[in-house]
């Protein structure tokens, strides 16, 4: 069983909530850092601002997620020198109801470069592997067997004539009876924390963290009922966790006149996806992302097999729709691809001084990432074709489709010109980085936020810079070592 209605609260009439620890945001870091607490017996109050999303309901399959689940519908665009969209959850687990579970190791030269170069105290890699292997043990993480999936078995043929090395990243998640089950937050943590009398409280969007004397000591608050009324609230609290996500952690934290180092840093995984087609039949909607991932030019650059359901797929020939509306017809015979590269132009979120919640992230691709870009695209196209893949119809403008390993082979070497990039990232961090480095960081090695006695922040924010992985594992393992520094095993 996961949570039910009956873990989830309204304010009372007075508008007024009080507990001892508020956490702002429902998704890995909140709900690890509401458990941990509610272990310690503290009173804890969890604030999301998106719904309660009912699995049993199937509020998270993909025809009823993006209005509901995702953030703006699935697509907040990044300004910048390319078009580039970002997606995450916005509901009551986060982006932990949206992703696949895939939970990677943090390598240890990322580790050491981020202990090095932002001053963390206490950042071994063999203190960080054992904070990772006991959040793989709470989230039950496994290789699941996908021998079944015809694109994992074509990808990782196509690896190996390629040359290229690879494996299957473990996954929070389980088949029962032939359906894929994943251990999100409210299957795991939060379900853990509401049993010890957590409460959570959907529909509320934080305002302004009320500050005196360098503490915090509550919030203003905005709730919206079922019934679509709204109800300003005041939330009286001990201490603060924000962990709302890379974007809207810095900016709640700048609404509040805490500015230092932060929002100024955002990083992501910049991807490129591509469709390929394949003369049988995959039938890639009827199976989980593949697990297997191309690791031989890691950190800098991963390459996967993504979802591929027929809406998806529709949306990877959509950029040149004109050239490739006849080819959905062979959606069973596709599947969608992407490579992935470790983001390193730094860009910025801003609030915007307009009414409602406006504000702007800015992210530029700069040369070493439009290089690992152009050289992964060229990569991947011979893997894929390497496959077996007949044609392939990748997300750049002016191209709808190639049908041999030459038509890309060059970008290896050339970069792809800007204009024709359509990038997504589902992977942000960094805009709260963390380290004892004050010309740098906004928040000290343990996650407390600078100049503030009470102030902690525990999501994505906070890793320095991109991890080069899925980030959900590290993230949460350095947030449960953040919490046992900071309040004890």
């Amino acid at each position: 069983m996961s949570l039910s209605e009956k873990n989830i609260i309204a304010p009372p009439a007075s508008g007024i909530l009080r507990c001892e620890y508020l956490v702002i945001g429902s998704g890995a870091g909140g709900s690890l850092s509401a458990d941990y607490l509610s272990r310690k017996g503290k009173d804890v109050l969890i604030v999301e601002e998106g719904p309660f999303a009912k699995l049993e309901n199937d509020d998270c399959r993909v025809a009823n997620a993006f209005p509901k689940i995702w953030r703006n519908g699935g697509a907040i665009p990044v300004v910048g020198n390319t078009k580039f969209l970002f997606a995450e959850g916005r509901c009551v687990g986060g982006s932990t109801m949206i992703n696949a579970s895939l939970i990677s190791t943090l390598p240890e030269e990322i580790i050491e470069e981020w202990k090095n170069e932002y001053m963390i105290d206490a950042f071994e890699p063999n203190m960080i592997a054992e904070y990772q292997n006991r959040i793989k043990t709470a989230l039950d993480v496994r290789v699941l067997d996908d021998t079944g999936n015809q694109v994992s078995r074509l990808f990782k043929e196509g690896a190996f004539r390629s040359g290229y090395k690879g494996f299957d990243v473990p996954c929070s998640a389980r088949f029962e009876n032939g359906t894929l089950v994943k251990n999100n937050m409210q299957e795991t943590f939060l379900k853990s924390a509401a049993k010890r009398g957590v409460r959570i409280l959907p529909n509320c969007r934080i305002e302004k963290i009320l500050l005196k004397n360098k503490k915090a000591y509550g919030v203003s608050a905005r709730y919206q009922s079922p019934s679509g009324t709204v109800q300003k609230i005041t939330i009286q609290c001990d201490a603060i966790f924000v962990c709302a996500g890379a974007i809207q952690s810095p900016l709640l934290l700048r609404r509040s006149g805490l500015k230092h180092n932060i929002g100024d840093s955002i990083l992501f995984h910049p991807t490129l996806r591509v469709v390929a087609e394949f003369n049988e039949e995959l039938n890639a909607y009827a199976y989980p992302m593949p697990s297997f991932q191309i690791k031989e030019f890691a950190p800098e650059i991963s390459m996967g097999a993504s979802i591929s359901m027929p809406d998806f797929i529709a949306g990877g020939l959509a950029l040149n729709w004109d050239a490739n509306r006849e080819c959905i017809k062979n959606f069973k015979k596709m599947a969608i691809f992407y490579v992935a590269v470790r983001g390193s132009s730094k860009g910025s979120v801003r609030n915007l001084p307009f009414r409602g919640s406006s504000y702007l992230v800015r992210y530029s691709v700069g040369e070493s990432d439009l290089k690992n870009v152009s050289f992964g695209y060229a990569k991947l196209c011979k893997v894929l074709f390497s496959a077996g893949a007949k044609k392939i119809y990748p997300a750049l403008r002016g191209v709808p489709s190639i049908a041999k390993e030459s038509d890309a082979a060059r970008y290896a070497n050339e970069l792809l010109p800007l204009s024709m990039l359509n990038l997504i990232s589902l992977h942000s961090f960094s805009s709260c980085p963390m380290g004892e480095d004050r010309t740098q960081c906004a928040v000290d090695s343990f996650g407390k936020v600078y100049g503030m006695e009470n102030i902690y922040v525990n999501d994505a924010s906070m890793l320095p810079n991109a991890p080069g992985v899925n980030p959900q594992g590290p993230l949460m393992a350095i947030a449960l070592r953040n919490l046992e520094k900071n309040f004890g095993i």
